[in-house]
């Protein structure tokens, strides 16, 4: 059961719980039935946190925490690029729902990262999203690390959609600064099932 004054610390906690839960094949699905469905019609959502993560099907955000219906606002864009439309949904998460935390969460293998690492040109729409990754990229690639150009380019994307999250939405920003909003970055692991996080 979530305790909605749970600090930061504490809802991190049960998300880290939740992954591991998930990653070793011990899911408990919490607040998958229909009593929940017609328990939240009526008294509406209190998620208790926002997730931004890729479109990609293999990503199943509530599944991979092993959480259920209304315990997490899930923002989804391919490359979970972070740009004003997903800001403003966040900022509603942060400012209306009370979510206390955001996780921006990249993953292994994403084709939008793959395709802003290679010169290969998409269609103008696709590259309108691939725009703030290609930049990511071109500054990953002449730098020393560890890691493939993919491998550095995911890590270096999550962190810069957390930035351009801040910067589209001076709410959000002003709520990590007040200290009422953990933005935690993370990276899932396609093979392992496993959330790697970051160092904000």
């Amino acid at each position: 059961m979530y305790d909605p004054n749970a600090s930061a610390e504490e809802t991190l906690r049960l998300l880290v719980e939740g992954n591991r839960r998930f990653a070793s094949g011990a899911c408990r699905h919490p607040n998958t039935d229909l009593a929940r469905v017609i328990e939240l019609s009526t008294s509406g959502q209190k998620p208790f946190a926002a997730v931004i993560a890729c479109s990609d099907s293999r990503v199943p955000v509530e599944r991979v925490f092993d959480r259920g219906v209304g315990d997490l606002f899930v923002v989804r864009e391919a490359g979970n690029v972070c740009g004003t439309l997903a800001a403003a949904s966040l900022e509603f998460a942060v400012t209306v729902l009370g979510c206390g935390v955001i996780v921006v969460m990249g993953h292994t293998g994403c084709g939008a990262v793959q395709a802003a690492c290679s010169a290969d040109r998409q269609s103008d729409t696709v590259e309108a999203l691939l725009h703030p990754i290609r930049e990511t990229a071109r500054s990953e690639r002449d730098k020393p690390g560890e890691g493939t150009l993919e491998e550095r380019v995911t890590s270096a994307n999550v962190m810069r959609s957390a930035w351009d999250l801040e910067r589209a939405s001076p709410a959000v920003a002003d709520a990590r600064r007040a200290g009422t909003l953990v933005i935690a970055p993370a990276v899932y692991d396609l093979s392992t099932g496993v959330v790697e996080w970051l160092e904000g």
